[in-house]
């Protein structure tokens, strides 16, 4: 029997059935109809300022230069990346590498091109795979179908995957999910064959991405405690990590024979350096990614209640490993168990309360089953088009400026091509760049992460790929970028005393006025840029009306 016809009650189901709302069945061909139109909308809503820009969104340089590295080595794994000409381990979960440099020979497209899609279709595929988890974990029809219509819509689920820099996490999240379904199944039927295939997805999610990884290995545990917990079920998930271990032992025995296992023990301790407290407060704030009044979060708030007051755990303890267990990454991963709680809240909260309220109001002896289906499908409706409307304007840089959806503006492409071409008595090869931009940290700023990709020199301030390195070198290169940018509006003194304090040397000073945060980079590099002109030891080489290319004499 098709899922569509047969009942999709469970024994052990994450969510209770409702006891009195009807509207939890529904038809299949409504049900077939209600799959299609939210997998179409949320393939929209991740391609189409994908499609619509002529670069990457945001970030990207470092995995276009990884998978480049791949290319130029035979598809060998390379020792060190050549970005930012740093000596940095290729220790980074190579799997998305590979299959753009792949896709980049088939096709012959160039990789710049692939690393602005291909993101924005794995995150698409995300929508399948997050459907066929959800039919195991949700009671009705009508909850997979509107927590894959949430899925779909919820800013956190694609804004950091469609990125350039989403393309290991996009693909990291898709055999993730099918990891976590496949376990599920494991532990609900305990066939073997689910055993390979959780193993097979669970290795392919190691090399994809490190900390999807993390987030894979304690969602399994957890549906081993709520589906799990027998003798069976722990021989099965033995059989999954040694499957998983095979899968990846080559390529872990090849990163601590060329580096040692500190690489590893660097990159797994670049987590935020905040209180826990602090960091979990923030990703509640920030949970949905709603640009305004976060009505799915409390919608999906309302689906916590609910499922908790029915003694249904599984939801709720998920979100809390998450917040927990992986704070880093907490808003993106927990869109997969939220956008299921905004199923929930709907289902069993605000449809009921439509019912009641038509019924309260009710004054006659007539039926109000009418009334009470005309309002629940208002309701849905006007969800569904605020849904849209949230993530289509979440990732539109006119109606939403404070978005990093966007990529880095094509005066700072052109500035950067020319630098790659100068010639070498303009600019040497040993040149070290100090670039300034107006983006408000690190972690969005595409100028900074883009330039040694673009203008092929060095950037002593790039924090990216640093985070694989020993000593706490990537903390104190953050540290560096955050010192060196105060110095923007303090002006030439502070750039140069922040040198001599870092023991830092930069040869040439790019500045990028495009904005990226600020909303006035043009008067917030003002001060800066008339004290450079004033200065005999700086000389403008390069000006347009948002980069300035100063060399120090």
């Amino acid at each position: 029997m098709s899922h569509l016809t047969q009942p999709v009650l469970r024994s052990r189901a994450a969510v209770a059935p409702a006891d009195t709302h009807a509207a939890q069945h529904i038809t299949p061909r409504l049900y077939r109809y209600g799959l299609v139109l939210a997998l179409m909308l949320g393939a929209f809503v991740r391609l189409f300022p994908v499609l619509t820009a002529d670069f990457p969104l945001n970030d990207g340089g470092l995995f276009f230069t990884m998978s480049e590295d791949i290319q130029r080595a035979g598809y060998a794994l390379p020792e060190y990346t050549s970005y930012n000409q740093s000596q940095l381990p290729f220790a980074y979960s190579p799997l998305a590498f590979y299959l753009t440099a792949a896709l980049g020979d088939v096709t012959s497209l160039d990789l710049v091109v692939i690393v602005r899609i291909l993101p924005a279709v794995l995150s698409a595929l995300t929508l399948g795979a997050f459907y066929l988890l959800a039919r195991e974990l949700l009671h009705s029809d009508l909850q997979v179908i509107l927590a894959t219509f949430a899925f779909a819509f919820l800013p956190r689920s694609f804004e950091w995957l469609i990125m350039g820099g989403g393309l290991t996490r996009a693909l990291g999240m898709l055999c993730l999910l099918l990891t976590v379904w496949q376990a599920v199944l494991l532990y609900q039927s305990g066939s073997k064959r689910h055993i390979v295939w959780c193993a097979w997805w669970g290795g392919l999610t190691v090399l994809s991405h490190p900390g999807i990884a993390w987030f894979a290995a304690f969602s399994c545990a957890i549906m081993f405690l709520f589906f799990g917990r027998t003798r069976k079920a722990v021989v099965h998930s033995l059989l999954v990590a040694t499957g998983v271990i095979l899968i990846v032992l080559p390529w872990v025995i090849t990163i601590i024979e060329r580096h040692n296992a500190s690489t590893f023990l660097a990159a797994g301790g670049s987590a935020s350096s905040y209180p826990l407290w602090l960091v979990t407060l923030n990703n509640l704030i920030m949970l949905s990614g709603e640009p305004g009044v976060q009505i799915l979060l409390i919608v999906g708030l309302l689906g916590v209640a609910a499922i908790i007051a029915q003694r249904q755990y599984l939801l709720p303890a998920w979100l809390a490993a998450i917040m927990l267990l992986d704070p880093r990454s907490a808003p993106t991963d927990a869109s997969i168990p939220l956008a299921m709680l905004v199923a929930v809240g709907v289902d069993q909260v605000l449809l009921p309360g439509v019912t009641a309220l038509i019924a309260k109001l009710n004054t006659t002896k007539t039926s109000p089953s009418g009334a009470s289906k005309r309002l629940s499908h208002a309701v849905l409706g006007l969800l569904l088009l605020y849904g849209f409307a949230t993530a289509t304007i979440s990732a539109n840089p006119v109606l939403h400026p404070r978005t990093a959806l966007r990529p880095i503006a094509a005066a700072d492409r052109a500035a950067m091509q020319w630098i790659a071409q100068a010639p070498e008595e303009t600019i040497p090869p040993e040149s070290q760049f100090l670039v300034l931009t107006s983006a408000d940290f690190w972690q969005i700023d595409a100028v900074i992460e883009w330039f040694p990709s673009l203008a092929r020199h060095k950037s002593i301030t790039t924090v990216q790929g640093h985070e694989w390195l020993p000593d706490d070198q990537f903390a104190d290169l953050q540290i560096q970028y955050n010192l060196s940018r105060h110095c923007i509006p303090e002006g030439v003194e502070c750039l140069e005393d922040w040198a001599r304090k870092s023991d830092t040397a930069f040869t040439h000073l790019y500045l990028s006025k495009s904005p990226r945060g600020n909303d006035e980079p043009e008067r917030y590099f003002a001060a800066l840029e008339a004290e450079l002109a004033a200065n005999p030891a700086y000389k403008l080489i390069y000006s347009v009306p948002d980069v300035s290319i100063y060399t120090v004499r």
